[in-house]
């Protein structure tokens, strides 16, 4: 998936401020967050001849909708970019005792644990092969993990170089329902 990169195409970075808490739901909820990221992801892993398997079912979550629908569209677009050739990105859901959890995992040449410490700094690009090249700023996972601590969630990766990487999002349940909103 990322080679050692924190990052994933301009397009799906997004405005690197933050909300300062997960408060910033709107009323008008969108539905289905990493549902509609996986929307959005789907035709470029199609375009790059990666298979896309979703097990998502629906979960409650506290939080703006906008920014963790950014949160799952900056992994799934990493999945795709750093995957190998005619790979696999798999997507599912489930719940914990207080969380929702959300998995994306990849069939790319995985990250070194060297450059595991340092995913979510800003900048931080670790695939050097791709420094000059992509076009890329090194800021995804750098946002990603911002947006989650705001919302009070987690985001934790695994990779195992020349088999993939998993990434794991835990959203906690909402305190009361005045902001929830289904994450599937």
């Amino acid at each position: 998936m990322l080679e050692g990169e924190e990052d994933e195409g301009a397009e799906s970075e997004g405005d690197p401020e933050v909300p300062a808490d997960g408060d910033a739901a709107s009323d008008g909820l969108s539905p289905d967050a990493a549902d509609t990221a996986c929307d959005q992801v789907e035709p470029l892993a199609a375009q790059r001849g990666i298979a896309f398997e979703t097990n998502l079912t629906a979960h409650e979550a506290h939080g703006d909708p906008d920014r963790l629908c950014q949160v799952f569209t900056n992994l799934l677009t990493n999945a795709v970019h750093y995957n190998r050739e005619h790979g696999q990105v798999r997507v599912a859901s489930h719940s914990e005792p207080r969380a929702t959890v959300i998995s994306i995992a990849d069939t790319g040449r995985g990250i070194t644990p060297e450059d595991l410490p340092h995913l979510f700094k800003r900048f931080y690009r670790g695939d050097k092969a791709r420094r000059s090249s992509s076009g890329q700023s090194g800021l995804g996972l750098a946002i990603t993990k911002a947006i989650l601590d705001a919302h009070g969630g987690t985001l934790e990766v695994a990779s195992t170089p020349g088999t993939g990487t998993t990434f794991t999002v835990r959203i906690p349940f909402p305190i009361n329902n005045s902001h929830s909103m289904t994450v599937s």
